[in-house]
């Protein structure tokens, strides 16, 4: 999950994008990384695309 603090039609909100069905317990540490940078590029296109930049 990643959270940013955006403002939405004037007023203070968080954007929340929270990803599931990750359930394979094998190289968590690994798939914690790949899944961190997927989040980390994602959350800029996803504020902008719901009008919360």
């Amino acid at each position: 999950m990643a959270v940013q603090a955006c403002t939405y039609k004037g007023e203070k909100m968080q954007y929340v994008l929270a990803m599931g069905g990750v359930e394979n317990p094998e190289d968590t540490a690994e798939r914690r990384r790949l899944l961190e940078k997927f989040l980390r590029s994602q959350l800029p296109v996803a504020t902008a695309a719901e009008g919360c930049p």
